[in-house]
């Protein structure tokens, strides 16, 4: 147990390195996901069990643990922890879509994972977190079209309705991941270009440390020649 001092340590420490935050953000993530995702864990594996889906239990369990496994292991490079938390929400979705179809979580879960993407891993994959939502959008959009997919529960959710709540989320969910994204990029550049002014400037103090230091150094030397010279001609 002597990783758990570490963690807090981590956590509660000031980041003063871009690195830092993100990893900060990392684990404020999730532990938040640990703590507030308890109780919807409890209501859908309650829910997996009333209807009968021994699958959808194993996959909760599994990625509330896994879940756990990213946030205490000490191991796991930082960007793989990011990349499998923007997948593990991501999954979700994509669990919740199959099950419960339009009126469940899905769109939550989706939103969720290119926001975080965007967050955790910056411009780059936010866009591809939102280009794979386009594409099960899409797959979907199809199945449920051609009757290939039908969900017990939307009797009345019929192709039209889901083509407009479809669109609505991927335009609210693309103007959200652009804006985080840029709002990151910006505040990264910022911040780099902040810490390189840090570092120019503590080399310049200590060049100058180092030619003061000389120049004392010369002025002894002189006092000392002078010195002698006083002795000798006396």
């Amino acid at each position: 147990m002597q990783f758990i001092p570490g963690i807090v340590k981590k956590f509660t420490r000031v980041p003063k390195t871009i690195q830092e935050w993100n990893e900060k953000l990392l684990f404020g993530i999730l532990a938040s996901l640990l703590f507030f995702g308890a109780p919807a864990l409890i209501s859908s594996v309650k829910m997996a069990i009333d209807t009968g889906q021994p699958i959808n239990l194993v996959i909760y369990v599994f990625c509330y643990g896994f879940a756990a496994f990213l946030l205490f292991t000490q191991t796991v490079p930082y960007k793989v922890k990011a990349i499998f938390t923007v997948l593990l929400i991501f999954f979700l979705g994509l669990v919740a879509l199959r099950t419960l179809g339009p009126i469940g979580s899905w769109r939550i879960y989706l939103f969720a994972s290119a926001i975080l993407a965007a967050l955790l891993l910056g411009t780059r994959a936010g866009f591809v977190t939102l280009a794979g939502i386009y594409c099960l959008a899409f797959v979907f959009s199809i199945l449920l079209h051609n009757g290939t997919i039908h969900w017990n529960l939307n009797e009345l959710y019929d192709f039209n309705a889901w083509k407009v709540t479809t669109i609505t989320f991927l335009f609210l969910t693309s103007v959200c991941t652009i804006a985080v994204s840029l709002l990151i990029s910006g505040i990264r550049r910022f911040h780099a270009a902040a810490e390189q002014s840090a570092r120019d400037l503590e080399s310049a103090s200590n060049r100058l440390r180092e030619e003061i230091a000389e120049h004392q150094k010369t002025l002894n030397d002189l006092g000392i020649s002078r010195d002698q010279l006083f002795l000798a001609r006396s």
